[in-house]
């Protein structure tokens, strides 16, 4: 099991603003990817709320399944949920926001000196350990008058 980051998670936004942000994020591996390998993809910032979300992602293998949510920021003091948004999306399939119900509120722990979730995804199962991983994806999110 291994952490990978994309350079999108490395550098958030500079700026945000009240109402509706759109992340879009085209993340390619060339090594091994495994079952529980998990890829930061990006931060969201404390008090964002999921509008949509649409993946598509392949690989070498003949099956891919990927959960995509939270790693940091489901839960007040920055708990974990990987699946919250998408739970075992299959490889060269359209997949959206499919987890039921209203969605998660980013909330990080007040003690967190940058106040950011993160949008995470992790390899759910995969038929064979293959190099070569591309995940593609369109993240909308609202945030509300206050920033902080």
């Amino acid at each position: 099991m291994a952490t990978l980051t994309s350079t999108f998670y490395a550098n958030p936004p500079k700026a945000l603003h009240a109402g509706l942000n759109v992340i879009r994020i085209n993340y390619a591996h060339t090594l091994s990817v495994s079952a529980g390998d998990v890829i930061l993809l990006a931060k969201l910032p404390n008090g964002a709320r999921c509008f949509d979300l649409v993946e598509e992602h392949s690989t070498a293998a003949s099956t891919c399944s990927i959960d995509l949510g939270l790693s940091r920021g489901t839960e007040v003091g920055g708990g974990a949920s990987v699946s919250a948004f998408i739970t075992a999306g299959a490889q060269a399939t359209q997949n959206r926001r499919t987890v039921r119900g209203i969605p998660p509120l980013v909330s990080t722990s007040d003690n967190d000196p940058e106040k950011w979730g993160v949008l995470s995804a992790k390899i759910a199962a995969i038929s064979t350990s293959t190099a070569g991983f591309k995940l593609s994806l369109q993240f909308a999110y609202t945030v509300d008058d206050n920033l902080t």
